[in-house]
């Protein structure tokens, strides 16, 4: 049954809400614009069309998948729903080490961000790499990786890894936004761990001089 569904290649937004919000992905103001919702069986996901946009395009213009990224929707591998876009958790293999939220469909990781959250109790998380498959770039997969972490990273004091000095890695995150400062400051247990970075007793020790 599977194999009649036309696949399909639609950009992607984070959303933890049932409506289409305010601007459709390309900046209609879609209550100028009108909207209309729909589901996708390629992707098992909500889709949003913006009408401005489908009608000065072809067949899927101006039509979008939502993602949920919060924490609670954010699966084990063993719970994944192999034909449904989903995000996947990989924990860590030593606790305070490096773990990893996965976009997958179908068995394809479309993308993936690594992250070290601290368990004991020291609420320090250190974003360390955020990748995006080449033939799957702006479409909106490092939005919704970037939507994941944060939610993961929520209570946490978030610090990231340096940038790299690439002009297209600045403008995405002066896009979407910064997750932390980035200088990385891992905790004891994150440096003992293998978190690279400088220790985050430095920041109390700056913070405390006379």
């Amino acid at each position: 049954m599977f194999d009649t569904v036309s696949p399909e290649d639609l950009v992607m937004r984070p959303s933890r809400s049932p409506t289409a919000g305010d601007r459709c992905p390309w900046g209609c103001d879609l209550s100028v614009a009108g909207s209309k919702a729909g589901y996708s069986h390629w992707y098992g996901a909500p889709t949003f069309t913006c009408t401005a946009c489908r009608n000065v395009g072809g067949p899927h213009a101006g039509e979008w998948i939502t993602v949920n990224p919060g924490v609670e929707h954010q699966k084990r591998l063993d719970e994944r729903e192999g034909l449904k876009i989903s995000l996947v958790v990989l924990p860590p293999e030593v606790p305070a080490g490096v773990g990893q939220i996965q976009l997958v469909h179908q068995a394809t990781v479309l993308g993936y961000v690594d992250l070290s959250l601290c368990p004991h109790g020291c609420r320090r998380a250190v974003v360390q790499h955020l990748e995006v498959a080449a033939e799957r770039r702006r479409r909106g997969v490092g939005r919704v990786l970037v939507a994941a972490a944060r939610a993961r990273c929520e209570r946490f004091a978030v610090t990231t890894a340096p940038l790299p000095a690439d002009p297209v890695c600045t403008r995405f995150w002066a896009q979407v936004g910064l997750l932390g400062r980035p200088e990385a400051r891992p905790c004891r247990h994150q440096l003992a761990a293998g978190i690279a970075g400088e220790g985050w007793e430095v920041d109390a020790y700056q913070a405390n001089r006379p």
